[in-house]
Parts: structure tokens; sequence; C-alpha cells
């Protein structure tokens, strides 16, 4: 859509349907079995053609506001008129100096011929800044487009992150409330989650996006690779598909992982030399290094907390 001689009104074209597809499937999740908790046990198809109505819907919304009210890419005009208006009387310039030069002397003729190149040299100078402004205004105008776009991937990457690592999160501690109440025997996995400890979790995930969250962000938005609106709008609606059909699968998958690997394609899509090789080391080594130091540390404290109950 970028690389593309009319990034304008390829945008205008292709939008629409980006926004379909990120209400449609965002609304599909939710929809298909997805609502226990109100009772509403759809079926996969009538989910389908709920999710389908709403995306389109969203479409067409979306559809009017890029027609309306981004009517065409935001151009500096301060810098551009100045700049028709050079090109104007240069071009006048270059015409008067030929009306010159044809009625000038042997001796002035090579002077006026300078005179021409120069006028010749200015002139292309002044034409290829007024086409980059004017490329420039194009991709400010996709951008600004995908600046909203991304903010609903944004949405959905929570939604898909709440589907999949805090439900990760607060697992073990629902099985360990469900014996607890219904004994040693109790079935777990048929125990529904309570509400309380859905809240927990929300509330755990809030207080660690505000605290220490900041380092993930500056990591994968910054440090990988540069990203724009359309970049990361690629990102984070590839990871959040990806998180969401995981979960749906019941694999417990990392968000952090999905995403940075959505990332990772983005700068691998613009070309190798766009990833910062040093981050990318640091990010595989401490996968590496996190699953056996997790395994060492739940091993040392589970003795720890049997010894201390076995004395």
């Amino acid at each position: 859509m970028i690389n593309v001689p009319n990034p304008v009104q390829a945008t205008k074209r292709w939008a629409p349907a980006f926004i379909f597809l990120v209400f449609a499937i965002l609304t599909l999740v939710i929809l298909f079995k997805g609502l226990k908790n109100l009772h509403l046990n759809l079926s996969f198809s009538e989910a389908l053609l709920i999710a389908a109505g709403i995306g389109l819907v969203a479409a067409i919304i979306g559809w009017l506001l890029i027609r309306c009210v981004y009517i065409s890419p935001s151009v500096d005009e301060e810098t551009t008129i100045p700049l028709a208006a050079i090109s104007v009387d240069l071009r006048s310039m270059a015409r008067l100096t030929r009306r010159i030069q044809s009625k000038a002397t042997k001796e002035a003729e090579g002077y006026i011929g300078d005179i021409q190149e120069h006028v010749e040299l200015l002139t292309n100078m002044v034409e290829r800044s007024e086409a980059q402004m004017q490329t420039r205004g194009d991709f400010q105008f996709v951008e600004k487009i995908f600046t909203h776009l991304q903010v609903m991937s944004a949405c959905f990457v929570a939604f898909a992150h709440g589907a999949n690592d805090v439900a990760n999160a607060i697992g073990p501690l629902a099985a360990i409330v469900s014996i607890v109440n219904g004994g040693a025997n109790a079935l777990v996995d048929q125990t529904p989650v309570p509400v309380w400890i859905l809240g927990l979790g929300g509330i755990g995930i809030v207080i660690g996006l505000s605290t220490w969250g900041w380092r993930v962000i500056e990591t994968i938005g910054k440090k990988i690779t540069e990203l724009t609106p359309t970049r990361g709008f690629s990102a984070e609606f590839a990871a959040a598909t990806t998180i969401v059909l995981a979960s749906r699968l019941r694999i417990p998958i990392s968000t952090t992982h999905t995403l940075v690997g959505g990332v990772l394609g983005v700068g691998i899509a613009r070309g190798i030399g766009s990833l910062n090789p040093r981050v990318i080391r640091d990010i595989f080594t401490s996968w590496i290094v996190t699953l056996p130091a997790g395994a060492g540390m739940s091993i040392i404290f589970f003795l720890i907390i049997r010894t201390l109950f076995n004395s």
C-alpha cells in the first residue's frame, strides 16, 4: 500500500477492508463460545454472521470517515506554495535568457550559457523538492489513517493478552481454589473459574503494565526495528490473530513472544539491515534462560514450602 504509485488511493480502497477484518475477527472471538457467563452459547455459524455484520458496519463507517474527513493529504501549504512560485519564476527566467542569448554578442553568449545552466539546475532541484513534498504528504495521509487502525489492533492485542497470558497466570490459582473448596477429588477442568479470580488477574495485569510494562513497550516498540503506524498495525494484527487462534485451540503461548515475532516479521519484510541484532540476541537469550530459571526457582520454592509444612 505504501510502495504504490498512488498510496492515498490505495489507502482509501483497502483501509475499509482492514477495518472489516479487525472488527469481524475480534467480534467472532468474543461471540464464539466467549460469552459463557451471559449464557449466550452461539454456534460458530451464528457468531460468524453477527461478526460479519458488525465488521461490515464498521467498514462502512470507516469508508465514510476516510472519504469525508480525510479529504486530501495534509501537505504543508506554507512550503509548497513558495516552491511552486519559485518554479514558475525559474521557467520565466529560462525563457528570458534564451531571448537575450539570441541577441547577445559572441563574448556575452558564454556568460549567458552559464546562467542558463544554473537556472536549469535550480529548476530541477525545485521540481524534485515539490515532488518530495507531495510524496511526504501522501505518506502522512496513509500513516494518519493507520494510526486509528493501530489503536484498534492494539485493543485486539490487549484482548488477546487477557485471553491467553492472564489465563495462563491465574490457571494454577483457579485449580488450587477448586481443590480447596471441593477437596482433592474435585474435577478441576469441570469447575467454573470464580469471577473474583478473573478480576484479580485483570488488576494484576494493569498494575504490571503501569509499573514495569514500559520497559517491554520500549524494547518492542522502538529497539527491534523502526515502527510506523502501518508497520505497527501489521505486527499487532498478525500477533493478535495468532494469539487468539492459539487460545481457541487451548495452546498456551506467550503474547510477548508472538508480538516480538510480528515485529521481527515487519523488520524482515523491510530488509535484514533494518533489524537491531544486539536487541534480538538479548531477547532470544532471555527466552532460553527464563525457562530453566523458572523451573529451577519453582523447585526451590516447592522444597522450601514442603520442608516448612513437614517440620
